[in-house]
């Protein structure tokens, strides 16, 4: 999981990031094109998944990660799985991470 270089740094982007989501009226942001070695991750409390693993050959050739977002009708909230053709980390379950 790439991280900031300081707790300082962290605050303010996750900072502007919810004041940019507020005036958006959005929950989230996934973002692609910066290719992360540990796979797909999230920051800012779940406020920004960074979704590229590099697949592409040329890049990191790594297996397919996709984010599922499906409503529960129960409680209302978002859950939000990490799915994978391939167990990428030891906390995966058959290729699945909960969030």
């Amino acid at each position: 999981k790439e991280r900031f270089p300081s707790q300082h740094e962290r605050y303010h982007t996750c900072s502007a990031l919810r004041q940019a989501l507020e005036m958006l009226g959005g929950k989230r942001l996934v973002v692609g094109h910066t290719p992360q070695v540990s796979g797909a991750n999230c920051e800012c409390e779940g406020q920004v998944w960074r979704m590229d693993v590099g697949m592409s050959y040329g890049v990191l050739n790594r297996p397919v990660q996709v984010l599922e977002i499906i409503r529960d009708e129960a409680t209302g909230e978002d859950v939000l799985t990490v799915l994978s053709d391939t167990p990428l980390t030891p906390d995966m379950e058959d290729g699945v991470a909960t969030i």
